[in-house]
């Protein structure tokens, strides 16, 4: 009986392969069977943005997972990326635009435990750690904020690793960091690669590994950057605790576990429009030179020719025209001068492609090149708005609380285990300062904030924070002011009102108008 049902399941096996291959066959040779097939298909898609048009063959339809659809592409996403960075003047000005416009001059904690002595304490000890946290680095951390936001724009993902120390290392807080690039996870380790799920219900995705309730246990790091030339042969692995990881990435879709980098819907432009560009730059370099092209040279002899006296043959002179040059020709040849039609469309479509790019990286045309000739001055605030939306809410869910939080945890719990800070002190989540962002009209800002304050629409602390200070500070630092002049005979109050402000008001282009009195 199972001989029989082995030979019918064979038989099976080989018809249906067979029906197979003949309808591929047919389908392969037949243009018209394909067009019916296509047709039919279509027809059954209700949105025509589901169709595929027949002139377009290159739209893909297939779906992916979230995180296969970053993983597959993600090596060459970097490269092209980096290489954009460093080679490409406008990307490498767009990636500093959203690190600047992300963190500014780096974002600083302030305490909230309720108790107003622990808190200037904390804050106290945070900045020590603050300039001293880096390990094998002579920035701080602030510094650390720009790189690892750079690194994640740039190439999907960045990660801190906490790195704990003992009070004998003469840090004020036995605690230091390290910024690992994403390439130190090793993607290799996934589960789809083992074919199997381990014992413990441990997943792996992309070298993350999460335990059997999906939260994140480990991260498979390499002991030394795979690519760097100073490393050796070793590829070697090992799993660090998801503890000591605060992982910085933008997920696009819901259970990714790994960003792509900020250019990639627009690299393909770039290159191309990098392109164009040297082509153009090649044409306007042969335009000013000038260059001949010599007709009939082959039967005269004069491509072979060689002079008597050893000298450049005028053959050779042509392989390297100088502009002005006079080029001897011999008898029997015609010369024609090159002249390169000149392309009237050049500006326009460059700024039109460089708008388009702008877009994919989500910063202003103007941030990106710098060219402020298609902006006045209120339309060039109006721009930035919604690019400092997109700031604001890239800090709030994402960089705060999968960087800064984390690394501000890791500051607590060292100050704990170094007997620094009481286990029975609660520390709430700290408030992070904003990032300091220059004003455009810094008179209009300032009556503005001073109207927001008499209306009790915003708070003291709201409004020094929005300048990227500490308001505790800021407080301090005018009592000590106030204090010094006091003790010098001189009113702080006074002095400011001595000093005169021209007020002027601005029209719509930025031009200043002329303030009338009020008897006219």
């Amino acid at each position: 009986m199972s001989i029989t049902r082995s030979i019918r399941r064979d038989v099976t096996s080989r018809a249906v392969k067979a029906a197979s291959d003949a309808a591929r066959y047919a389908f392969k040779s037949s243009p018209l069977l394909r067009k019916q097939a296509r047709s039919a298909v279509n027809a059954l898609l209700s949105y025509e943005g589901a169709k595929r048009p027949y002139f377009d063959k290159s739209w893909g339809t297939h779906s992916e997972g979230p995180t296969s659809v970053v993983l597959d592409s993600l090596p060459t996403l970097r490269s092209r990326a980096r290489y954009l960075g460093r080679n490409d003047p406008h990307t490498g000005a767009a990636y500093r635009a959203l690190v600047n416009g992300l963190v500014g001059s780096g974002m600083s904690p302030r305490s909230r435990t309720g108790d107003a002595e622990t808190d200037e304490d904390l804050d106290a000890r945070w900045a020590l750690f603050a300039a001293e946290c880096m390990a094998g680095e002579d920035y701080g951390f602030s510094g650390a904020q720009h790189v690892l936001a750079g690194g994640a724009f740039e190439s999907g993902s960045a990660m801190f690793r906490r790195l704990p120390r003992t009070m004998a290392d003469g840090l004020s807080v036995p605690l230091q960091i390290e910024i690992l690039e994403a390439d130190m996870l090793d993607t290799s380790k996934d589960t789809s690669a083992f074919r199997k799920a381990s014992t413990d219900g441990h997943t792996i995705v992309g070298g993350i590994e999460f335990d059997a309730q999906g939260r994140r246990a480990f991260y498979h790091v390499y002991k030394q950057h795979p690519s760097e030339s100073s490393s050796s042969l070793s590829t070697e692995s090992v799993p660090v605790p998801a503890d000591d990881i605060a992982h910085f990435y933008l997920p696009g879709r819901p259970g990714q576990v790994q960003g792509a980098p900020r250019i990639s819907p627009v690299i393909q432009a770039i290159n191309q429009m990098d392109g164009y560009r040297l082509s153009e730059r090649i044409r306007k370099r042969v335009a000013a030179s000038l260059v001949a092209f010599v007709l009939g040279a082959e039967e005269s002899g004069f491509v072979n020719a060689e002079a008597e006296d050893g000298s450049a043959s005028p053959a050779r002179l042509l392989e390297d025209v100088q502009p002005g040059a006079i080029i001897p020709v011999g008898d029997g040849t015609s010369v024609t001068l090159s002249q390169p039609a000149a392309d009237a469309s050049y500006s326009d479509f460059n700024v039109t492609e460089d708008h388009r790019v702008a877009a994919g990286l989500g910063v202003t045309y103007e941030l990106m090149t710098g060219d402020l000739k298609r902006v006045n001055w209120a339309s060039y605030r109006v721009g930035h708005v919604p690019f400092r939306a997109d700031m604001e809410q890239l800090r709030e869910s994402f960089f705060t609380p999968m960087a800064l939080d984390r690394v501000y945890g890791w500051f607590i719990t060292a100050l704990r285990a170094s007997g620094q800070l009481s286990y029975s002190v609660a520390v709430p989540r700290p408030e992070w300062s904003d990032p300091l962002h220059i004003d455009v009209d810094r008179l209009k800002e300032a009556k503005a904030d001073t109207e927001r304050l008499a209306n009790k629409t915003s708070s003291y602390q709201d409004t020094v924070a929005r300048g990227g200070k500490d308001w505790r500070k800021t407080i301090d630092a005018i009592a000590e002011a106030e204090a010094y002049a006091k003790s010098k005979g001189v009113s702080l109050d006074s002095v400011s009102q001595n000093v005169t402000v021209e007020d002027k008001e601005t029209d719509d282009d930025g031009n200043r108008k002329p303030v009338q009195d009020d008897d006219d």
